[in-house]
């Protein structure tokens, strides 16, 4: 827990007292005795932790654990503005950094004066790990200055780039790093590989030193004014990039690649369309170097940038394929920065086998281009510029095909819902009934006030039961080990049985109000038989596969929307009503 000094926000203690934003607001308004802010201003107000706790306890409020980005973000609330967060972040990471190095747990004096947060360190790391704390500064300084301390790319972007480079091997290169989040994500990877990177600024350079050394990470780091000529065999980047500079960036990571290399940059889509770029993307179509570029879904780094698009790039004169395909993917579904694992597998999927048979992507919009033709022209590499090159018969030739695939689907769909369901005959019982006669029993969560209480952890067969967000949410435990934290309770079978837990976790999951239930113990549960329990979990497992196979259903009709688009687009004529068309 953090120390009584720490200053947190009213955000800090909606997350402290697991409630949402608004209400504690609400209580500042309603009750007079709340704690007066020690700082104030237009944009935030600040309280010390022991007042908040205080009053928490006070009204009978549970007082939620705080997780490692809470504390950190609670001590960064501290932070001078004349100093700024970041240079405290790396200051923290520098600690960090000896930590590792030399084992040192305690930091020097006037170190640990320089910010709370600095203090804190010796007990975030013996909790959490050096790795854990290094990662949650970095997050939470990236998230307060964003593209103002350093340029990061987001795990999800990263996740993304790795999925298309496929397996890796020999050396890989990052021709413009940032602080390092994607060698990272490459070490992390398990690919037996050598990672270079460069660094222009010399404030990444040094996070980018850090962080990795923090990890235990073996890269050659180095500040480049200019790029290096061929020195790997895998070339990537996706650091966060203004348009203005990102032509010439496209052209660090080409020089970058030794023959047989492929290459994997993330650039702003301006650079695919805008006309100062002409000449740039017509130098690089007309080298050969461009394979593929995928239009990618909005706001993948936050912060409002701007569409970006991911190249799949080749050494000069080494393109497999004549033509360069161009897929609009910016339609693709995804939160918190990442695109969703279906669509990613799809486009991967899809890209691989356009360079294997030719085949064009069919749940995505995408054309494969002559390099002749964007020679000709302005060289514009969005799937929009070059969309009425589809001829009629094949964009009918494609609906069909997507019309088929949306009728299968359908068909399987149809066939897997439960064709009727019957009457339990097992009555609800109130939990309190349950356990008084020794079916289960009632564990509850740690409360944390300050000072630690027994630890209770869940085991396999356990239901774990969360009343803390308006709903009743539970589940059945499939592990076990992990701390009961409050609002969770946890209710112990008797008999343990995955089967009677799962079938538990059902019945809470269905709609119980937990505002009108305030007590786990006045929640109703029919306790069927196990013949009975074990016939509700096959249901529950036929269930997931209906929902797998909707979702299929879902992307088969996306298809046949882009589908239909592009066949209007090449004149094609809808037929609103087939009764009216003879034979």
């Amino acid at each position: 827990m953090p120390d009584d000094t720490t200053l947190v926000s009213l955000a800090d203690v909606a997350r402290l007292a697991g409630v949402t934003r608004p209400a504690v607001s609400n209580w500042r308004r309603r009750h007079k005795d709340f704690p007066v802010p020690v700082r104030e201003t237009d944009a935030a107000a600040l309280f010390t932790l022991a007042d908040i706790r205080a009053w928490l306890t006070a009204h009978g409020k549970e007082l939620v654990r705080p997780s490692l980005r809470d504390e950190i973000a609670a001590a960064l609330n501290t932070v001078r503005a004349d100093i700024g967060v970041g240079k405290v972040v790396e200051l923290c990471l520098q600690v960090l950094a000896s930590y590792v190095t030399e084992g040192r747990r305690e930091p020097a004096p006037a170190v640990a004066g320089a910010a709370p947060v600095v203090s804190l360190l010796p007990r975030l790391v013996d909790t959490h790990g050096e790795v854990a704390v290094c990662e949650a500064l970095i997050a939470e300084a990236t998230a307060r200055e964003q593209r103002v301390y350093w340029r990061a790319t987001p795990p999800g972007v990263a996740d993304l780039v790795l999925a298309f480079a496929g397996d890796l091997s020999g050396a890989v290169h990052d021709p413009h790093c940032g602080i390092g989040t994607l060698l990272l994500a490459v070490a992390g990877s398990g690919s037996a590989v050598r990672l270079t990177g460069d660094c222009e600024d010399k404030t990444e350079h040094r996070i980018a030193t850090l962080r990795l050394m923090i990890h235990g990470v073996d890269v050659d780091v180095r500040r480049a004014e200019d790029p290096p000529g061929p020195v790997a065999d895998v070339v990537l980047t996706a650091s966060d990039t203004s348009w203005t500079e990102s032509a010439e960036l496209l052209d660090r990571t080409v020089r970058a690649l030794r023959p047989g290399g492929r290459g994997f940059h993330v650039s702003p889509h301006s650079l695919l369309v805008h006309r100062k770029d002409q000449a740039r993307r017509k130098h690089f179509v007309r080298q050969g170097v461009v394979e593929a570029v995928i239009e990618l879904p909005h706001d993948l780094y936050g912060g409002g940038f701007e569409h970006t698009a991911l190249w799949l790039l080749r050494p000069p004169g080494e393109a497999t394929v004549p033509d360069v395909l161009l897929v609009d993917a910016r339609r693709a579904t995804g939160t918190d920065g990442r695109v969703d694992q279906r669509d990613l597998d799809d486009l991967v999927r899809a890209c691989r086998s356009w360079q294997e048979t030719g085949d064009l992507p069919d749940r995505f919009p995408a054309t494969a281009v002559p390099r002749e033709s964007l020679l000709d022209g302005e060289c514009w590499l969005d799937v929009a510029s070059w969309r009425d090159d589809v001829d009629l018969p094949e964009a009918l030739t494609r609906y069909d095909g997507a019309r088929v695939r949306l009728d299968r689907t359908a068909t399987t769909l149809a066939a897997a819902v439960p064709r009727e369901l019957v009457a339990s005959t097992a009555p609800r019982r109130p939990v309190h009934e349950l356990i008084a006669a020794g079916e289960v029993e009632l564990i509850r969560g740690v409360r944390l006030d300050g000072e630690r209480t027994e630890e209770i952890t869940n085991r396999r067969g356990d239901v774990l039961i969360s009343v803390g967000r308006g709903r009743v949410e539970a589940h059945a435990v499939t592990r076990g080990g992990a701390l009961v934290l409050l609002p969770d309770h946890c209710l112990r079978l008797r008999k343990p049985s995955m089967a009677r837990a799962r079938t538990i976790a059902a019945q809470l999951s269905a709609g119980q109000d937990a505002l009108r239930y305030a007590d786990v113990r006045d929640l109703l549960l029919r306790w069927p038989s196990d013949e009975e329990c074990e016939r509700v979990v096959a249901a529950l497992d036929h269930l997931a596969e209906v929902r797998r196979e909707a979702a299929e259903v879902a992307k088969a009709a996306e298809a046949l929307t882009t589908r239909t688009l592009e066949a209007l687009a090449a004149g094609a004529a809808p037929i609103i009503d087939p009764r009216t068309v003879d034979g």
